[in-house]
């Protein structure tokens, strides 16, 4: 009896000691049913095991469509440039993740080239600890997005350090993102940073010709060196939603501007997040929409840009035939070397309906050079100006017309007094601490334009709102 006991335990012990051996020898696959977040559709997710290039090798050989895999990232991986495309299949996504949830994992790009290149009919997410790094000797984006390719970017990844080094004229693309024409980039969380397009078009962090949905995460201390947005450019075709997350502390030194965005001939519609802290050089150091781009705010912050030289703005520059309707939200807190809040110029149009100007340093609104300022609704207050006009400035070639909201005047002891501080060639009693209009002659207003205060730039006198 004493024997047959041990030999059963002997035999149980043996048993599982095999079925550990067959555990750690895994499969190269694993399969299972899985329903996923509203961004991915529930699919057939099967478990990838190797390196990176290993699961990219194979997926490449025996992926098909209508299913998720899920490549277990478990080391420092250091890899040449990839194409993600499968022919004649559809509809596969390659979810990125660490084997540690509490363990940041690298990928790193050798040499130079996309790090991955998204195609049709695939979708890229990366988990929470995915880092994508790039170097400093690249020449194009870290990350392409083709058309009919998507990238979703949840809380705790990374696209960061790349260098887009190319002297071509009129080369696009961003350092961090590239988003081609029909492709989509959908940023719930993470972070974009540290990124760098040193000449041509290239955007800092991500250029947009498809489809960019933000919600969430951070796009920062990225650089543009030539033309284009520090943080995000926005192309002709390209569409940006944005309802969360931050643009924050990017840089444009180029001539062009929007250290923060720059919106060339697309479309921004933004009900929420925060554009801030960033600089430019030239043009405005938080937003730039040009060449017929339009940017809607219904909600959200332009607060605290930078811009330091010539005929710029610290928040919001509209120009060359572009529109910006402000809706609500609060573009505040900004400084310019020409202008505070807002220029407009060069026959771009500014559309206030709702929200707040605010508590910027040379102005709320300057209007110059066929450019056109309409306000129905809203606040302007607390802007103060070293130049003519606190809360509103215009040009002889400007036009501002008013039939609604409110453009507060100097009163002493108010904070929410608009005032011109410098007396730059005109007293204090005679600057237009609400509005001043540089025609001939002068237009000025000094008190609080209410709610029912019609006032139009092209008609003199009390019929047109003003006080001299």
């Amino acid at each position: 009896m004493k024997y047959t006991r041990a030999l059963c335990i002997l035999f149980l012990l043996i048993f599982l000691f095999a079925m550990g051996c067959a555990g750690s020898a895994r499969s190269l696959t694993e399969s299972g049913t899985v329903t996923l977040n509203d961004a991915v559709a529930t699919v057939t997710e099967r478990l990838v095991f190797g390196s990176i290039t290993e699961q990219l090798q194979w997926l490449e050989t025996n992926a098909v469509s209508n299913t998720q895999y899920r490549l277990e990232i478990s080391d420092h991986q250091i890899i040449e440039a990839q194409t993600i495309s499968f022919s004649d299949r559809s509809n596969i996504t390659v979810r990125l993740y660490s084997s540690n949830d509490k363990v940041e994992r690298f990928i790193s790009l050798t040499g130079k080239g996309s790090l991955f290149t998204i195609g049709s009919g695939v979708t890229m997410i990366l988990d929470s600890n995915i880092t994508l790094e790039g170097n400093r000797e690249n020449n194009t984006s870290l990350v392409t997005i083709m058309e009919g390719g998507n990238l979703i970017i949840k809380t705790g990844a990374k696209i960061i350090n790349n260098s887009y080094i190319d002297d071509r004229i009129f080369v696009r693309g961003g350092a961090g993102v590239y988003v081609r024409f029909g492709g989509t980039l959908t940023m719930v969380g993470g972070i974009i940073s540290g990124n760098i397009a040193t000449r041509s078009w290239g955007s800092g962090g991500v250029h947009v010709q498809g489809t960019f949905t933000m919600s969430g995460g951070e796009i920062s201390n990225n650089t543009a060196g030539y033309h284009l947005g520090g943080g995000v450019t926005v192309g002709a075709s390209g569409t940006f939603t944005m309802s969360g997350g931050k643009i924050t502390r990017n840089i444009d030194y180029g001539n062009v501007g929007g250290g923060g965005v720059a919106v060339l001939g697309g479309m921004f519609t933004m009900s929420g997040g925060e554009i801030s802290n960033n600089r430019s050089m030239a043009y405005s150091g938080g937003v730039t929409v040009i060449v017929g781009g339009t940017f809607i705010m219904s909600g959200g912050i332009i607060s605290k840009n930078e811009a330091r030289m010539g005929r710029s703005v610290g928040g919001v520059s509209v120009e060359t035939d572009s529109n910006f309707m402000l809706l609500d939200g609060e573009i505040s807190g900004n400084s310019g070397f020409f202008g505070g809040g807002v220029i407009v110029k060069e026959n771009g149009n500014f559309t206030m309906s709702g929200g707040e100007i605010s508590s910027n340093k040379h102005g709320g609104v300057r209007v110059y050079e066929n450019g056109t300022f309409t306000m129905a609704g809203g606040i302007i207050k607390s802007n103060t100006s070293s130049r003519n006009g606190g809360g509103v400035f215009v040009s002889v070639s400007g036009t501002f017309i008013k039939n609604g909201g409110i453009i507060y005047g100097y009163t002493e002891n108010d904070e929410n007094s608009n005032e011109e501080i410098g007396g730059w060639r005109h007293d204090e009693e005679n600057t237009g601490h609400a509005v001043y209009v540089d025609s001939s002659p002068v237009k000025r207003r000094e008190t609080t334009a209410g709610p029912r205060v019609i006032m139009d730039s092209r008609i003199p006198g009390s019929s047109g709102g003003w006080e001299n």
